[in-house]
């Protein structure tokens, strides 16, 4: 099982190994985990659904915070407190240096994340992770210098890690850190209204970028049994996408379960329930390939 960060304390989290929903959810007639190729890529970024996005740049208005060392993880008194929406700003010093945070996160809600560089040597690394990694977690890189923005569809109502260093400290190989590593961290909640899908549908659609999400509503009268499925690399014009397929239940907040390769070798994702009780659900579809260019999808809902 990879490491999300290697390094000492609370921050050395692995990712979940496996999650068997309420409702018996299944990929593939197993039950549905996440996956190790979500470590580097399960991130997203802004304008899966633009156009309906009811958010306004309002960064200006944040509050800011500046990072207080000890911070760094080793335990749970060295994680500083933060409220978002909100500015973070820090330094990586010294050398090997990360620094990390701890906010209340309401599941349902989605948040913008932009990390930026505002040192010049510095390769932004940021990771969201649910304080016990119970849930599927979030990582952004950006070029040394640059910046990066991903969006986070909060998947349970907890305190969640954010974890900030450079990229060259997560591998581990070579440790970096000093007075010209400085970051700002962006967090803004965002306003959107998931795209509806029925059971029996079918609806296409494109990210806005290599780290974006698409979120979709999903309504069951009754209890059902049926299968969720996400086709990108099996398009007639193939996508790019590396898809990860989530579920959450509405009405009550829960993570039901998430899905990143439907079987091996095939990257499209997958969900099926023998009994999935009548409410109101949110479909999330993330990217793990931070590299695609290609970025349409279809999503389908099909009766069993």
């Amino acid at each position: 099982m990879s490491l999300l960060l290697r390094t000492t304390g609370l921050f050395a989290i692995t990712l979940v190994g496996a999650c068997s929903s309420p409702q018996a959810l299944t990929d593939g007639g197993k039950p549905a985990t996440t996956n190790d190729a979500a470590i580097d890529g399960a991130v997203v970024d802004a304008g899966a659904d633009a156009a309906v996005d009811a958010a306004v740049d309002a960064s200006t208005l944040l509050p800011t915070i500046a990072e207080k060392e000890p911070n760094d993880g080793k335990t749970t008194t060295e994680i500083q407190d933060v409220t978002v929406p909100a500015i973070v700003t820090g330094v990586i010093d010294p050398v090997g240096d990360v620094d990390g945070f701890r906010a209340q996160l309401t599941s349902g809600d989605l948040f913008t994340w932009k990390v930026e560089a505002t040192g010049a040597d510095l390769t932004p690394y940021l990771g969201i992770v649910e304080k016990d990694d119970s849930v599927p977690h979030f990582v952004a890189r950006a070029p040394k210098g640059q910046s990066v923005e991903m969006e986070q569809f909060v998947t349970k109502s907890s305190a969640w890690h954010i974890i900030v260093t450079d990229s060259s400290n997560v591998k581990g190989n070579s440790f970096v850190g000093g007075p010209t590593f400085g970051y700002k961290v962006t967090a803004q909640r965002v306003a959107r209204v998931p795209k509806s899908v029925a059971l029996g549908g079918t609806e296409a659609a494109a990210l806005g970028g290599p780290y974006a999400v698409g979120v979709f509503a999903l309504s069951l009268t009754s209890t059902t049994a049926l299968d969720i499925n996400v086709r990108a690399k099996r398009l007639s014009t193939p996508s790019d996408l590396d898809t990860r397929l989530s579920i959450v239940n509405k009405d009550d907040g829960s993570w039901i379960a998430t899905n990143d390769d439907m079987a091996s070798g095939q990257s499209d994702s997958k969900l099926g329930a023998d009994a999935l009780p009548a409410g109101n659900y949110v479909l999330v579809v993330e990217n793990v390939n931070p590299d695609a260019k290609i970025l349409t999808f279809e999503i389908a809902v099909t009766k069993r």
